[in-house]
């Protein structure tokens, strides 16, 4: 008797549980040919959708299965979005995992733009108007100050997801100088507890909504090592006496060679029962990349790019 009589033979119940786990496995990567290692492995799960093939029942009770099971892992933003903005909106709102395995920013011409030149992950995500994650997971750029202000911008205007584990390979983005010669984007806090206060406002105390930081025990670990429970342990920084001064000088301990090269996990979990869907229609505010007058597509938006972050 073969495999696959013995698999139709039990319960439906059972199979679609089968299924499930089969699918939580799989892995579906997206990279460029001859493009650098980016900081986590992205590996290809072999014949990932094999199970699709295996007969027309199973074809059938799987179809509407596997795209909320399986994790799409892209090696860049560019590559996601061209991906993911070609999917029907019937498709797109059907994923539930995804991992961006370098988080960059996009750099526009300033005369397009009347609100700056920077956008964010948490803006274009913003062009996927349908997408409702459980997971996404991005790994933050090398630069602390860039990964730091990506991750700001997800915790405050951020949607489209339910839980989020921004990761870096550095301790930088938790310790870089906004001194006053400093020509920063962004204003660093003491965190996670300034993240806390974001996440409370948008999403009220009594929906529990949280904000957790790991720091990795292991230098040069990389992102695998922050990644497992058993090289990290939880990082909170004390809040200073006068808040607005706090982040003018370098964090000497976090800077310090040796812990410079510990990695940082932050793991942000919206309020149960919160709608987490990408939210309405314009007006939009000047860090939504949507506020570009006569609106704008992807297409429009990588057209005009001249850099990445």
């Amino acid at each position: 008797m073969s495999p696959r009589t013995l698999l139709l033979r039990l319960p439906v119940e059972i199979r679609l549980k089968i299924y499930h786990d089969v699918f939580s496995s799989v892995s579906l990567t997206f990279m460029e040919p001859n493009s650098p290692a980016p900081e986590t492995d992205l590996s290809q799960t072999p014949n990932a959708l094999s199970l699709l093939l295996a007969c027309q029942q199973i074809h059938s009770e799987t179809k509407h299965v596997w795209l909320n099971r399986v994790s799409f892992e892209f090696h860049n933003l560019e590559i996601m979005m061209n991906t993911f903005s070609k999917l029907p909106d019937s498709i797109l709102s059907q994923i539930r995992h995804v991992l961006l395995a370098k988080a960059s920013i996009l750099i526009l011409p300033t005369s397009d733009l009347p609100y700056g030149r920077l956008f964010t992950l948490a803006s274009i995500f913003k062009l996927l108007p349908t997408m409702s994650l459980d997971v996404l997971t991005a790994i933050g750029m090398s630069d602390g100050e860039d990964s730091y202000l990506t991750l700001n911008d997800l915790v405050k205007y951020g949607t489209g997801w339910k839980e989020l584990r921004f990761a870096t390979a550095q301790s930088s983005m938790l310790g870089f100088e906004n001194g006053e010669q400093s020509q920063s984007w962004v204003q660093r806090m003491p965190q996670p507890g300034a993240w806390k206060e974001e996440i409370l406002c948008r999403d009220g105390v009594e929906t529990g909504p949280s904000v957790e930081i790991y720091r990795s025990t292991e230098a040069n670990g990389g992102i695998a090592a922050v990644l497992g429970t058993a090289t990290r342990r939880t990082f909170e920084q004390a809040e200073p006496y006068d808040v607005t001064l706090f982040g003018k000088e370098e964090d000497s301990q976090l800077m310090a060679e040796g812990e410079k090269e510990k990695g940082l996990l932050v793991v942000v979990r919206r309020g149960k029962g919160v709608n987490f869907a990408q939210d309405g229609g314009a007006p939009y505010e000047s860090h939504d990349v949507r506020s570009i007058p006569g609106g704008v597509t992807w297409s429009d938006l990588k057209d005009k790019c001249i850099d990445y972050l």
